[in-house]
């Protein structure tokens, strides 16, 4: 990394970026004077793949320093990375899986299974993700985003559990909303805030059920193959209340 002010280069810790995925920079000014701060995230989480960053300080020629952080907050929202996120279930064959619920871009999604065997999913959370913060929240909220070109495997029911282990879940909300049923193609929802007694460091976000009409339920068996009840999301997003 270049700090083009002071002409000097510096390099990133060796540390492995799924557990340290943003460097954070401190502020520096711009012509203008404006406080500015430069947030830079791991390719694919290998920082190898950050081949050079430069950082312009404007004005001050004061070096502008780093840290790494394993979470990062912005204005409320906790940017989630791939190693943060266990789906029990992604389809192999439609979708671009977990990557795609994090990448920014609504027009793609990530899908589950809707032939193949569903195996793993759970009687009372469905389809459902299992999330890992190193900053533990007590009061949190998520949105996520209806698959762009369809509303036929929406989210109708989202069940939402915590944990202190990552093992032992306890369900803390249930929605469906409005808001989630009356959702087209492409609408961003928000669920209601999760208010907990103690902050926890593992979220589990449920689907229980979707407006898709195939046989089987989301949370029933779902361990045969052809078409069956399944769901789609284009975005997932988590915020600190």
């Amino acid at each position: 990394m270049k700090n083009v002010t002071s002409n000097t280069w510096v390099g990133l810790p060796a540390v492995d970026a799924s557990e340290y995925p943003v460097v954070r920079f401190g502020v520096a000014k711009n012509w203008r004077g404006d406080d500015l701060r430069v947030v830079a995230t791991a390719a694919d989480e290998k920082w190898i793949n950050l081949a050079e960053l430069m950082v312009y300080a404007v004005g001050t020629g004061a070096p502008v320093t780093f840290e790494m952080v394993p979470d990062y907050i912005e204005e409320g929202q906790v940017w989630l990375k791939q190693s943060m996120i266990y789906a029990c279930n992604s389809c192999s064959h439609d979708g671009g899986g977990v990557p795609a619920l994090i990448d920014g871009d609504f027009t793609n999604f990530w899908h589950s299974d809707w032939y193949y065997a569903v195996t793993n999913n759970d009687p009372e959370y469905g389809i459902y993700f299992d999330i890992t913060l190193k900053t533990a929240l007590d009061k949190f909220h998520f949105e996520y985003v209806v698959r762009s070109n369809s509303d036929g495997a929406k989210p109708t029911q989202i069940v939402i559990g915590v944990s202190d282990d990552g093992t032992n879940w306890t369900k803390v909300d249930t929605f469906a909303t409005a808001d989630m049923l009356n959702a087209a193609a492409g609408a961003r929802v928000k669920l209601p805030a999760v208010t907990c007694e103690s902050a926890h460091k593992y979220l589990r976000f449920g689907i229980s059920d979707s407006s898709n009409t195939d046989t089987g339920s989301l949370t029933g068996d779902l361990n045969f193959d052809g078409y069956k009840k399944c769901v789609n999301l284009a975005e997932l997003m988590l915020f600190a209340d």
